[in-house]
């Protein structure tokens, strides 16, 4: 040892060097048969259980576990978004097995003091890096979508696709509603406080059919009987 220092050489080369900070340096790999395990702390520790498998206990506990087909995290996974207004941060980023494209993202977005939305982005058709906002979740509770919102189950009384609060403080809007091969002319309903409101036409504005909450229906035209 030279200067404080215990160095380990094989063929000519430094491998190992134990200074008096306490520090180790390898000059290598570092191959362990198991765990590496903190001191004076039993149950907190990191290492391999098994081949291709990577864990890390806490309190005794494995908190993450990490083999050749996933990642298992066995609580709560916070990731750190941004504090600045008008800025966003990815929270989760999702690429093809080879890396070379993207898949699609979920952001947070600051607006202004602690509003922060829930940003949902897909890739689009020029692949690769360029994505798409599909659905953002507003801090009031709302969702908007970018596009068609298309429901594949059946239709059934005893339970609802989409359930609306009888108050006079909130309403719903589907902007448009289609059949599944786009024919149908672009219509919208409301369901609002209660009532069931049909407005038909892609440019229209004008209520054409309401069904009110005590069955009454009541038709803004002419109807036809076949």
């Amino acid at each position: 040892g030279t200067n404080d220092k215990i160095v380990f050489t094989t063929n000519g080369s430094d491998h190992l060097t134990l200074d008096a900070t306490p520090n180790a340096t390898f000059a290598g790999g570092l191959t362990i048969p198991d765990y590496i395990n903190h001191t004076g702390d039993s149950g907190t520790k990191f290492g391999f259980s098994a081949d291709d498998t990577f864990v890390v206990r806490t309190g005794g506990a494995v908190r993450l576990t990490v083999n050749d087909t996933s990642a298992t995290f066995a609580g709560t996974v916070n990731i750190v978004g941004t504090n600045s207004t008008g800025q966003e941060s990815v929270l989760l980023r999702g690429i093809t097995s080879d890396g070379s494209d993207l898949l699609g993202s979920i952001r947070t977005a600051n607006t202004g003091g602690y509003n922060q939305e829930m940003r949902f982005y897909t890739s689009n058709a020029n692949g690769t890096t360029d994505e798409d906002l599909t659905l953002t979740l507003k801090p009031n509770q709302s969702a908007i979508f970018a596009g068609d919102v298309e429901v594949t189950r059946n239709v059934d009384t005893s339970s609802p696709i989409i359930t609306v609060s009888n108050d006079d403080s909130k309403h719903m809007k589907m902007g448009v509603v289609r059949s599944a091969a786009g024919t149908a002319p672009n219509t919208s309903f409301i369901a609002y406080d209660g009532d069931f409101r049909l407005i038909p036409g892609s440019s229209n504005s004008t209520e054409k059919f309401k069904l009110d909450s005590s069955g009454d229906a009541t038709f803004a035209g002419d109807v036809n009987v076949q």
